[in-house]
Parts: C-alpha cells; structure tokens; sequence
C-alpha cells in the first residue's frame, strides 16, 4: 500500500502546474517535475535551499518584502502575473498557508504556461509585454542568503 506522502508527491508530480513550496524559514520543500521543466531546473537540486538563492542579489530585499507580506496575512494572494522566464510565458499564483492555529506554514507558487493566453492577448493588442525574468543559467546564483 502506498503512503499518503507518497501518493500525494506523486499527484503532485503528475499535473500539469507547476508548484513549489516554501517553508517558514524560507527553504524550499517542494518542487514538482513541472515546475522543473517550466524553470529549466531538477527539483532535487532546488529542495532544501532558500527561496532566495533562486533570485538575484540585488533582488533579496524585494522577494523578503514580498514573502513578508505573506506571512502577516492568512488571506493575502498574488494572482495571475504574467512573466517572460527565459523566453517562456508564464502565469505565477501565490497563496499564503497558515495551520488552523493561524500559524504561518509557508508559502505555495503555482507556475501555468501562458503562451495561449499570450497569443490570444497579443491578437487583441492587450498585452503588455512583461519583465524578463530568468534564475539558473540566465541571473546570479548565490553559494548562500543571510538567514
């Protein structure tokens, strides 16, 4: 019989959105095959390390801010931003997980490929071209992020 951990990895690795997890101490705890995929990166090398060594330097101050505001607020969602990530349109979702206690568990980023939605917008004349993102081989990586 499979384990509840097991099948739920598993699922989870099997849709087609990219997901990744981050813990209350800033660390990566999961990262599904698709999120790999869509990010260019092995899920097995992104878990465990911080959530702030996947973005530059210069953006450290920006990404604690951002994860911050999560962490005060049980009802706080980010939704739908389109980004350019390497040359890939994507659509990032981010949702706040708090314990019935109110305790802040982390934080979860839902990744969706948008080169339809792009598409269909740029035929419109209503997109607006994005800032370009990249972590990997296109932005700084870092050996270690203040705690």
């Amino acid at each position: 019989m499979v384990g509840t951990l097991e099948l739920l990895q598993n699922m989870l690795n099997s849709i087609d959105v990219g997901m990744v997890v981050i813990d209350p101490g800033d660390r990566i705890v999961f990262f599904n095959r698709e999120a790999g995929r869509m990010l260019n990166e092995k899920p097995e090398e992104r878990i465990g390390q911080s959530i702030l060594l996947c973005h530059p330097q210069t953006s450290e101050e920006k990404v604690r801010e951002f994860i911050d505001s999560f962490r005060k607020d049980s009802e706080h969602r980010f939704e739908r931003q389109i980004l350019n990530y390497q040359g890939r349109y994507l659509e990032e979702d981010f949702f706040s997980v708090f314990d019935k206690d109110g305790k802040y568990l982390g934080l979860v980023e839902l990744l969706y490929d948008a080169r339809e939605k792009v598409s269909l917008l740029k035929q419109l004349g209503k997109f607006k071209e994005p800032h370009v993102s990249g972590v990997g081989s296109k932005a700084p990586q870092r050996l270690s992020a203040k705690p």
